[in-house]
């Protein structure tokens, strides 16, 4: 178990590398282009990390799905888990997904000046819903390790759910006009 939870999320973190910098440059992009006042482009922006997104997630998801009985040999020569491995990529190809969207619209909420939107989905989509369903699933539903990643993928859908509605409710020229009266304020 601890060895496969160990190999999914090794391949997990190497794979958020890519999504966590388009998340970063469109953070970046958002910010910057509310803070001058070009809420149109800021818009652009998202929609063009979210295009992103979706290829490099549907990549990487079908190039991990279609390597699934093999994958668990870069890590370990046990057949045992190596075959655990293959059965729970289909989940780890969800996490992909997910997190991938959750990066960059966390990138949308940075860039926006939301932090704490962030900071509170995180603890409400892993702490409060996710974790204990992780736990019900690994021991009570004796899934184990699967369980356990469940619990992951159900806190990234969460989130990912509470990020989509918050950033599909932005209204732009707000968040411009907000960004222009901050840039002012802290310039006195």
């Amino acid at each position: 178990e601890t060895s496969v939870l160990s190999i999914c999320l090794t391949t997990a973190s190497l794979h958020y590398v890519i999504p966590g910098g388009v998340a970063a440059a469109v953070s970046t992009r958002v910010s910057n282009k509310l803070g001058a006042g070009i809420p149109q482009v800021a818009r652009v922006s998202v929609l063009a990390g979210l295009c992103l997104w979706l290829v490099e997630s549907a990549f990487f998801s079908t190039l991990l799905f279609t390597c699934r009985n093999i994958i668990g040999y870069a890590f370990s020569n046990s057949k045992e888990v190596v075959d655990y491995v293959a059965n729970l990529t289909p989940l780890l190809c969800l996490s992909f997904i997910l997190d991938g969207f959750t990066a960059v619209l966390n990138g949308v909420a940075r860039g926006s000046g939301w932090q704490h939107i962030g900071a509170l989905n995180n603890v409400v989509a892993y702490y409060l819903v996710g974790a204990p369903v992780g736990v019900y699933l690994a021991f009570n539903r004796e899934l184990n390790g699967k369980g356990l990643w469940c619990g992951v993928v159900v806190g990234s859908a969460v989130q990912a759910i509470i990020l989509a509605f918050v950033t599909a409710s932005i209204n732009w020229k707000e968040q411009a006009e907000k960004a222009r009266k901050r840039m002012v304020s802290s310039e006195n």
